[in-house]
């Protein structure tokens, strides 16, 4: 690093564009998407609207905070200056169970997708895995893993 407090630059302009794009278009709302149209139906359709309006007010907050006070951790820290201690441990804690968590979520989803080619991985009748599946999956959570320890780099590629 070239010197305390700086970032060390290693990914393009590319990376960080597929690293959001990635980060937006994750398995999660595919699968919100089809559990809220079995529930709501039609009317699903105005609570995606009312949460994209919530979530554009919230990216517009945290855009501004980014460019006001550019600090590695912002999700922690920014509660930390506004709140005190106290709160920027509570989101660190949440942060951390939040994304872990999420690994596993990609995980399963991946196994699921690939059902629809390998109906192998999935019992009959239900969503549960089988055997295959569950190797499947262990090995995908060791694959995300690898990418994810060796560097923010090989993320960054493998995104």
């Amino acid at each position: 690093m070239s010197g305390k407090g700086k970032f060390k630059k290693q990914l393009s302009l590319m990376d960080l564009t597929f690293i959001g794009l990635g980060a937006i278009f994750g398995s999660g709302w595919l699968f919100a998407a089809s559990h809220v149209s079995a529930i709501a139906g039609p009317a699903g359709i105005f609570s995606w609207l009312l949460g994209g309006f919530a979530v554009l007010l919230l990216g517009i907050v945290y855009c501004e905070l980014g460019a006001a006070l550019p600090r590695a951790g912002g999700v922690v820290r920014y509660p930390v200056y506004s709140h005190g201690p106290l709160l920027g441990y509570l989101m660190g804690f949440i942060t951390l169970i939040a994304f872990t968590s999420l690994v596993a979520i990609e995980v399963v989803a991946s196994r699921q997708y690939a059902a629809a080619w390998f109906p192998e991985l999935t019992k009959v009748g239900s969503s549960d895995p089988t055997i295959i599946g569950w190797l499947m999956q262990f090995a995908l959570l060791c694959l995300f893993f690898m990418l994810n320890y060796r560097s923010v780099k090989t993320f960054a590629m493998a995104n």
